[in-house]
């Protein structure tokens, strides 16, 4: 009998052995947990964390100009910049200028082009205008001298219409000298010239 009790008394010693471990256990794990109240709030799905950037397409930034211009930078390197956001600026005033300048060589080698075909036109007008001129004194010498054999003219009247055959004839020349200075085809080149620095500014 006794030894049937001692048995008991040692299982049980183990049991509560066991269950006091389990306890300890059970009050070391516990968490505690922090409360508050409920309140409704905006979402925003923002992450915040640290790490390297790398973009997904480059694109290099070059201007059209041919010719040097002052570029100016809108931002520091490692500056936040938003879409649409001026980074930098071309200085165009120079060219601006020499733009300015070859449109007004070009409006000067145009007008002196079309002055000079203008006065072409009159120096033809004046050159037909001469030849006319001749061709009526050689007419009016033709006549004098048939009066002059008829006996209706003298030597003062042949004399007078020689004269005018000598005028014409040098009003003539002195026209046709003025017609082979008229070439346009300097000007000409100089405005093809004047157009191609146009051109060049504006690129």
């Amino acid at each position: 009998m006794k030894k049937k009790i001692a048995v008991l008394l040692g299982f049980a010693l183990i049991v509560a052995v066991i269950i006091g471990a389990v306890i300890k256990s059970s009050s070391e794990s516990v968490v505690e947990v922090k409360t508050a109240e409920a309140k409704t709030m905006e979402y925003e799905d923002k992450v915040l964390a640290t790490g390297k950037v790398e973009v997904a397409d480059s694109v290099d930034v070059a201007p059209t100009l041919t010719m040097p211009a002052k570029l100016t930078l809108k931002v520091e390197e490692g500056d936040q910049v938003k879409k649409g956001q001026v980074i930098a600026e071309l200085d165009v005033s120079e060219q601006k200028q020499q733009l300015a300048d070859a449109e007004k060589a070009l409006d000067a080698a145009e007008s002196a082009l079309a002055n000079a075909n203008k006065a072409k036109q009159e120096i033809a007008a004046a050159k037909k205008e001469a030849e006319q001129n001749l061709a009526l004194a050689q007419q009016g010498l033709e006549a004098v001298k048939a009066l002059i054999q008829e006996g209706k003219a003298g030597q003062e009247e042949l004399l007078e219409a020689q004269q005018a055959v000598a005028a014409a004839e040098q009003a003539k020349n002195a026209v046709e000298m003025q017609a082979k200075g008229m070439d346009t085809s300097t000007l000409e080149f100089q405005v093809e010239q004047a157009k191609s620095a146009v051109n060049a500014a504006r690129s």
